[in-house]
């Protein structure tokens, strides 16, 4: 009959087990535990390896560059593309004066008065409300026109005066406008402005108003 006591193996007898190291080390011991022929074609796969990796690199790097410049361009296409849109967008649009207001304008001591001033704001007033509803109709701008408001401003020549116009399309929101009235040509310009965002959160293209409008 079988013993059923358990039965010890004395030190220094039977197999031994080492722990295993830690995680960065057991290549260091796979290395070490690799037979001479193991180690060689280890050590040949690993200059294969590198071999493949230098004749791959130039082509890698060479299509890296291509694709940062093919973004690069497609950057610069957008970029042109929206610069040309906001001078579309900005560019002067004109009107004339008629002789009769010319020559009231004129009666009532020019542009300095406040009532021939009065009297180039309403015509920019609807000079500027039909631009507006064409663009609204041709897909360029968004809204209803409601009405639009033009003042001059206070410092202005017996000949020449700006104003600061707006149409609006909502209770508050709508489009802002500089134009410029010149009494010897009877010229009326005006320009859509496109101001900068209180707090923009990416890039910001800006052109300038044209000298035209102000």
């Amino acid at each position: 009959m079988q013993d059923p006591r358990p039965t010890w193996t004395r030190a220094g007898q039977g197999q031994r087990y080492e722990p295993l190291p830690g995680f960065l080390k057991l290549p260091v011991r796979g290395w070490r535990n690799l037979s001479p022929r193991g180690k060689r074609v280890v050590a040949a796969l690993a200059a294969a390896l590198v071999a493949g990796i230098a004749v791959a690199w130039p082509f890698v790097v060479r299509d890296r560059n291509a694709g940062e410049r093919e973004r690069a361009a497609v950057a610069a296409q957008h970029k042109a593309a929206s610069l040309r849109a906001l001078r579309e967008d900005q560019r002067p649009r004109h009107d004339m004066l008629s002789a009769s207001q010319r020559a009231r304008i004129h009666a009532g001591g020019g542009l300095q008065a406040s009532m021939p001033a009065a009297l180039v704001a309403t015509q920019l007033e609807t000079s500027i409300s039909a631009d507006v509803r064409d663009r609204v109709a041709a897909g360029k701008l968004d809204g209803d026109v409601r009405e639009t408001t033009c003042n001059a401003v206070k410092v202005r020549s017996r000949t020449g005066a700006d104003f600061n116009c707006f149409t609006f399309t909502g209770e508050a929101s709508g489009y802002r406008f500089s134009a410029r009235a010149q009494l010897p040509a009877g010229t009326l310009a005006w320009c859509k402005e496109n101001p900068r965002p209180l707090h923009p959160t990416s890039f910001v293209l800006t052109v300038p108003i044209s000298s035209e409008c102000r």
